[in-house]
């Protein structure tokens, strides 16, 4: 941000292990979001690489499993097999299976992907959905054909997640 923080590192740490000095005005605005709304599911998207994150991000899965990992796993392979009908090539840039828990991948400590995940018991995944950082004009029309049946059912995946999630 005009900060020079990193946004995506700016999470109150549900594990205590790098507390923060400040939270800033953008993330303090989605916390205050999130407090009044009850979501279930999410997903943050970003650029850099292909692959789906899933929790944790503060541990290795041979540290902390998510609880839920099964289901994640689930989850993601569907969204991976579906976007690989319309593009074989896509999410093998970090593994083959296109996806893996984000500790280890690489541990990260203050991330949003933690926060609501274990603060607000959303189920929140990291999409990391292209190569590049900032994909030209152009090239959002092609990521949209390959990935669009993957995200609207990523949005449906809402009705097969655990049950002991408490619905108010």
């Amino acid at each position: 941000n005009s900060n020079g923080i990193d946004l995506n590192r700016n999470y109150p740490d549900p594990f205590g292990t790098d507390p923060l000095d400040t939270i800033q005005r953008e993330n303090q605005l989605m916390i205050d979001y999130v407090n009044q709304h009850h979501f279930l599911l999410s997903a943050n998207l970003h650029g850099g690489s292909e692959v789906l994150n899933y929790p944790w991000d503060s541990f290795t899965s041979w540290n902390r499993p998510h609880e839920d990992r099964n289901w994640w796993i689930n989850v993601s392979r569907r969204f991976v097999d579906t976007c690989r009908l319309y593009d074989p090539s896509i999410f093998t840039d970090v593994c083959d299976e296109g996806y893996i828990a984000g500790g280890d991948w690489y541990v990260i400590h203050n991330g949003r992907q933690d926060y609501m995940n274990y603060y607000h018991g959303i189920h929140e995944i990291t999409m990391e959905v292209s190569g590049s950082k900032k994909l030209s004009s152009e090239e959002l029309v092609q990521y949209w054909n390959i990935q669009s049946h993957s995200l609207i059912n990523y949005i449906k995946e809402v009705f097969t997640m655990p049950q002991d999630i408490a619905i108010d």
